[in-house]
């Protein structure tokens, strides 16, 4: 089930994995969006710590693939962002501490958030079920 909602930035938090279990920081703490931001600002990108992270958790998958999906689908939103979206947990602590943990779209959040969109549409998940 899902509900819609435009929420401002200040509303969402990654989560990653680690060592000790799932940690939520803000998006700019990523290495998703160090990797991202680096690739928006023309410089040489900054793999390091998106490497790093990519290799410890996910080591069955390509790498250098998913860095040319995530540049690809940056190139992507900065022509056409219309139907960009995330999907946020459900938790009562979101609605009162107004941190809400992306599930799914963390590439386009920090997409977005290198953008410069303000806001992006977000759908409320209650359960996640398969």
């Amino acid at each position: 089930l899902f509900k819609f909602k435009t929420y401002y930035w200040l509303a969402i938090v990654a989560i990653l994995n680690s060592p000790m279990g799932y940690k939520k920081i803000k998006l700019e703490e990523s290495p998703h969006y160090k990797l991202i931001k680096s690739f928006h600002e023309k410089k040489e990108l900054e793999i390091n710590d998106y490497k790093k992270y990519y290799t410890e958790y996910y080591p069955e998958e390509n790498l250098e693939k998913k860095i040319n999906y995530f540049t690809g689908l940056f190139t992507n939103i900065s022509e056409n962002n219309e139907n960009l979206f995330v999907c946020v947990k459900k938790e009562l602590s979101s609605f009162s501490d107004n941190n809400f943990k992306i599930i799914d779209g963390l590439h386009r959040a920090c997409i977005a958030r290198s953008l410069g969109i303000k806001k992006i549409k977000v759908y409320i998940v209650d359960s996640i079920n398969g």
